[in-house]
């Protein structure tokens, strides 16, 4: 639409020599959108001309858009008042370019009342925006700003590089470094901006933008997930979100992370962090992620407090759905002070062995059910991985007031599970008078069951594991065969003393154990003692398979 002034005034000159013709504006004044203005122009050589022009006076936002070639801003109300000065030369005033506009000298303040405004291909929009800028050549530095964004107020101060050439030119970049605050950012609700928006493009960091910004929120809130007092130093350059270091206080604990978002051409989301969570109230975070997507470990069920150091990454489209296959997770965790209440598999056991007649003869699986009922523990870590759609728990061990368990599998997000689980009897082995089981000796590790749990979060079932048994028994008479030697080598460098420090010196010696095949004398000789009558030797030496024995009393 045509842009109209009412009430001119000028007092000037036309000074036309050769093809060289200027125009003087000595004063003009008007009337503009509701405005009045004022102020000087000179256009030196109308062909290829050279411009120098001041202007005073309070405009309207909304009327001064046809000015600006930049399609980025939109819907912009409220007024401004201005103060400016511009120097510039073009050789065609029809067609300026990009260094035209660059080399220009621009001055002067604009004072921001009550102006709203929307960036609508990034989904930024602003209202009861209050500031001042100060204009330098063709940058702007932002002594305070406050406005409205997403029903919050913040604050900002800081400089705008390429400002002018933003405003006044199409496919501009803008370079901004600012310190700012807000009191609130409810992530859902730009989500939901952002999938409502009609033209089908959606969440993009914008790649015209370049970004350096000192942040801080008073709270971050998505869906029931709440972060307060979240601070940092945020890059965005190139369709690139960095930060070296950002932090927020979450679920009674803090926070600290790196991040990095990348925006791709096709429109995903790329996003890695490294993050170390301190002293976190477990049952508060499970709460506020909705138990993780899955109903095995409720909020209901856990209780603790939890450090943990996490790597992600995932993919997001640009609707803002996570690709839940590129999902990938290390996290190394520590929960401490620890409780598990009410866990329905572990109520799921104890149905298990009474249903089984060779446990529910030597197991109290009353006893049992009651203890799993409810785990009281220190400490628990362990190492989580997370990859195509695969969550994997190394084995850990869950040492408690009530039964000590070993547990390990696997549990996918549809949440099909694959878990080995071993806990040891000793307290919970029926101890009845006149039965063969009564009085079982504790041989310092205790006896064991080892169960496999298949199937479904929802409807698991329970097995013997005999190959886990099996595993389990050689790694610890592998342990047993090293302690046996170390005790053996050790008892008798102490037997031999100083000689057997001399016969080191010399050489390596060989020990054997002798014995008379009738008599309780036990003697040793080396390899060099050669005037000793050879005698008898034995050897023991042991295989696999001789712990792999069915006759046991474990699980």
């Amino acid at each position: 639409s045509a842009i109209a002034a009412e009430n001119l005034l000028t007092s000037g000159s036309i000074i036309h020599i050769k093809d060289n013709t200027t125009i003087q504006l000595n004063s003009f004044s008007g009337d503009f959108s509701g405005g009045h203005f004022d102020g000087s122009f000179t256009m030196k050589n109308v062909k290829h001309p050279t411009i120098i022009a001041e202007i005073k006076g309070e405009f309207e936002l909304s009327k001064l858009l046809h000015f600006f070639k930049n399609d980025e801003i939109k819907n912009a109300f409220g007024s401004i008042n201005a103060d400016l000065h511009f120097q510039g030369s073009f050789y065609d005033i029809n067609n300026i370019q990009k260094k035209e506009i660059e080399k220009a000298i621009t001055s002067g303040i604009i004072d921001f009342k009550n102006v709203s405004l929307s960036l609508p291909r990034i989904d930024l929009e602003f209202r009861e925006l209050s500031g001042q800028f100060k204009l330098d050549d063709d940058d702007a530095v932002i002594p305070s700003l406050t406005g409205i964004w997403l029903g919050s107020e913040f604050n900002i101060n800081g400089s705008i590089k390429s400002f002018m050439p933003f405003l006044l030119m199409d496919n501009h970049k803008l370079i901004i470094k600012a310190k700012g605050s807000i009191d609130h950012i409810d992530l859902e609700k730009l989500m939901t901006n952002s999938d409502s928006d009609t033209t089908g493009e959606s969440f993009t960091i914008p790649r015209f933008l370049t970004m350096s910004i000192d942040a801080n929120i008073g709270e971050v809130n998505y869906k029931r997930f709440k972060a307060n007092e979240v601070f940092g130093q945020f890059f965005i350059k190139d369709g690139r979100l960095i930060s070296n270091d950002f932090g927020f206080n979450n679920a009674g604990g803090s926070v600290r992370a790196n991040l990095f978002l990348q925006s791709s051409t096709k429109g995903d989301l790329e996003l890695n962090i490294q993050s170390s969570l301190k002293a976190i109230v477990i049952n508060e975070l499970f709460y506020e992620f909705e138990n993780m997507g899955q109903n095995m470990i409720t909020d209901k069920n856990i209780s603790g407090l939890l450090d943990a150091d996490i790597m992600f990454k995932g993919v997001w489209d640009k609707k803002l759905t996570i690709d839940l296959s590129k999902i990938d997770v290390m996290a190394s965790i520590k929960v401490e002070k620890g409780q598990l209440k009410d866990v329905k598999s572990f109520e799921q056991i104890g149905a298990y062995l009474r249903s089984n007649t060779i446990a529910n003869t030597i197991v109290d699986t009353k006893t049992l059910s009651n203890k799993l009922k409810n785990i009281h523990f220190d400490k628990l870590q362990n190492q989580i991985e997370i990859k195509n759609r695969i969550i994997t728990i190394p084995e850990m061990q869950i040492l408690s007031d009530a039964v000590d368990i070993n547990l390990s599998g696997r549990h996918d997000f549809d949440n099909n599970i694959d878990y080995a689980i071993n806990f040891r009897l000793r307290e919970i082995l029926k101890q009845k008078k006149g039965d063969e089981f009564t009085n079982i000796e504790d041989d310092g590790l205790g006896k064991r069951i080892f169960l496999k749990m298949e199937g479904t979060t929802s409807n698991p079932s329970f097995s013997l594991d005999k190959e886990a048994k099996k595993q389990w028994k050689k790694e610890d008479w592998n342990d047993e065969k090293k302690n046996i030697a170390e005790i053996i080598e050790k008892e008798f460098s102490s037997f031999l003393g100083n000689e057997g420090e001399e016969m080191e010196k010399d050489a390596p010696v060989k020990y054997e154990v002798e014995w008379e095949e009738f008599s309780d004398t036990t003697i040793v000789t080396t390899e060099s003692d050669t005037t000793k009558k050879k005698q008898k030797t034995l050897i023991f030496q042991t295989d696999d398979s001789d712990v792999l024995d069915d006759d046991d009393d474990d699980y």
